[in-house]
């Protein structure tokens, strides 16, 4: 074992080192790659959540308007049925009762008719 076997083996040493650098080289840099798909996936995400926070205020500022809308509309038919003298919550008669008026005249009329009165 001289100096030349021992200037060889240093040789082969480095080719394995260069070989581990080289391999190193490029994991460092699919993990910097993978890192900056990452990255951009979360500000993708951000945007994202950004947007539903804006389109979610706005939906509960129309929710909002609307109630306040029905309240408002509510209101006026409350004051035009107590200027009318209406009873509160009645409005416009139901169907209900013009099917009982109808009722009781084709009753009246059967039973007149039966009777002859």
């Amino acid at each position: 074992m001289g100096i030349s076997d021992n200037i060889e083996a240093t040789g082969d040493n480095q080719n394995c080192t260069s070989d581990s650098n080289s391999d190193s080289n490029k994991y460092e840099n699919a993990l910097l790659s993978q890192i900056d798909n990452l990255k951009l996936q979360v500000k993708q995400k951000d945007f994202q959540l950004e947007n539903m926070q804006k389109l979610l205020d706005q939906s509960q500022q129309l929710q909002f308007m609307a109630e306040n809308k029905i309240k408002q509309l509510e209101n006026k038919s409350d004051d035009i049925q107590k200027q009318n003298g209406e009873p509160e919550g009645t409005g416009q008669p139901s169907s209900n009762d013009n099917v009982d008026e109808s009722t009781d005249k084709t009753e009246r009329g059967f039973w007149s008719r039966l009777f002859k009165q």
